[in-house]
């Protein structure tokens, strides 16, 4: 069994990697909204985060509600802005290298020229992240393997459950501890910040599964 000083320690690392959510450059946080797929993907595009498979690359789409102006596409590793973008779809090619693998959280922001803001963000799992996991995430229950993501209204609980007993920790500042809600550690709640908050969760094998979670204040309309 790996000793769980190790978790405490690789999630320092990771979250020390992370890169400032770009939603808090406004006075609230707004709700990650632009809609996220992947080329050979069956599923349909999620809303605002998304929790992707272990792959050597990625052929993303982000997809805005209007014609943004200008596209940040921003990490731990890179922060790029691409200029006078002329359509609601955004294809991004995506080869990690290996400063990006870990917690290592793809923010992208779209602008257009009214100065509104559309904002997406990708967690990536990896190769040594593979427990499953059912994430109670915003009313919404999901089956996940790995890697989860959750956004919700700040101030709320989220929660998330596993079929083997887990340790679980967040290294991320200001963001609170995960609780037990039973006696074994099979099953967890969390409050979820105005903020990006990486939790880690351990089991007694030394398998991991991580779990990103944003929580925003408002809505952002185009009206």
């Amino acid at each position: 069994m790996k000793n769980f000083l190790l978790l405490t320690f690789v999630a320092y690392l990771l979250s020390s990697c992370q890169t400032p959510g770009l939603a808090q450059s406004e006075t609230l946080a707004y709700q990650k909204s632009l809609l996220i797929s992947e080329m050979g993907s069956s599923s349909v595009p999620t809303v605002g985060m998304v929790a992707l498979d272990y792959k050597d690359a990625y052929h993303l789409t982000f997809e805005a509600k209007e014609v943004p102006k200008n596209i940040r596409v921003s990490n731990c590793h890179r922060d790029l802005l691409f200029e006078n973008v002329k359509t609601k779809k955004f294809v991004y090619y995506f080869e990690p290298t290996h400063l990006e693998r870990g917690d290592c959280l793809l923010h992208v922001t779209f602008l257009d020229a009214n100065n509104k803001h559309q904002y997406g963000a990708v967690s990536f799992r990896d190769d040594g992240e593979n427990v499953p996991a059912i994430v109670q995430c915003n009313g919404a229950v999901q089956k996940t393997y790995g890697a989860s993501v959750c956004q919700a209204r700040a101030g709320t609980i989220q929660g998330i459950d596993f079929s083997v007993k887990m340790r679980g920790k967040t290294e991320t500042p200001d963001c609170e501890q995960p609780t037990r809600t039973d006696k074994v550690g099979n099953a967890w709640q969390l409050p979820v910040k105005s903020e990006v908050c990486l939790y880690l969760f351990e089991s007694e094998d030394g398998d991991l599964h991580k779990l990103t979670t944003f929580g925003y204040d408002d809505f952002i309309t185009t009206n």
